[in-house]
């Protein structure tokens, strides 16, 4: 009691804990229900806030507009910004299908990094910038900003599955798909199957794509399905957060699994008019 800020900040921080393994049942309504008393301008209130945007997002739970009003109202134009504040605004901004207002906001979190000379953060705004871009068609720049996120001194595993699954994504749309199968294989990940956290998730869609391309179903229903494993679990069931389903129909009907690919595609076009997102 007497201790609101503190309150905030902790809640803050169990969130961003718990967001990339814990079940989102755990936590999602606790944090939700910290956003809902974090009603002021400060820059501890808005993080919060634009945690519980990310999260409503990529779990469902809110429409995409409700989750572009709950980013918005996170932005304070002359107020403090960090790095984390802008990023949970831009990821919320661009799953709800405002990509350009995204793409700006992930310019400021990056100048903020940089003036701060946090590398750490700098390569978080470059991980988050690779799929934004690649969402809003700007390929070359998603290309850009996925090499310079793998070429970060330093970078941990879990941002290099992140980098390669943007990167390959990019290649395999402006047509260099032997490039990609060449990154995989040079990263390593042609075949690990110990692709386990949500990053992982996003590079088992990206492989898959790849598979499914190529002709090889098999390997890729198995990417696909390792994906859907590691989101159910952590409950990012969200259609604007890993988009598998549509490869993963594809190629169960090239395997003549017809009803289980209509089942996917039909859970993927309810989820999405529920979601509301464009894309």
């Amino acid at each position: 009691p007497g201790h609101h800020e503190d309150e905030i900040e902790l809640e803050l921080e169990i969130a961003l804990a718990s967001h990339m393994g814990m079940p989102a049942s755990e936590w999602v309504d606790r944090l939700a229900s910290a956003a809902t008393r974090a009603s002021s301008m400060s820059l501890p209130e808005r993080t919060l806030r634009s945690m519980y945007a990310y999260a409503a997002a990529s779990t469902g739970i809110r429409t995409a507009d409700e989750v572009a009003r709950l980013a918005r109202s996170c932005i304070d134009p002359k107020g403090e910004v960090s790095p984390a504040s802008l990023q949970g605004v831009a990821a919320s901004l661009a799953m709800s299908g405002s990509l350009i207002e995204a793409l700006d906001v992930l310019d400021r979190s990056l100048a903020v990094a940089q003036e701060l000379g946090d590398a750490s953060q700098v390569g978080f705004v470059m991980f988050t910038r690779t799929w934004v871009a690649y969402r809003a068609g700007r390929l070359l720049e998603a290309e850009a900003d996925a090499r310079a996120l793998l070429d970060t001194p330093g970078i941990i595993e879990p941002y290099t599955q992140y980098g390669t699954a943007h990167l390959i994504v990019a290649l395999i749309d402006r047509g260099a798909i032997s490039e990609a199968e060449a990154l995989l294989d040079q990263q390593g990940f042609t075949e690990t199957t110990e692709l386990t956290t949500l990053l992982g998730a996003i590079l088992h869609i990206a492989r898959g794509r790849l598979h499914r391309l190529r002709g090889r179903h098999g390997p890729a229903v198995a990417d696909f399905e390792r994906c859907r494993a590691i989101l159910e679990e952590v409950g990012f069931t969200g259609p604007a957060f890993g988009e598998w389903r549509m490869d993963g129909a594809l190629s169960y009907l090239a395997l003549g699994e017809r009803e289980v690919a209509r089942e996917i595609a039909t859970e993927d076009v309810e989820l999405s008019q529920t979601f509301g997102g464009a894309r």
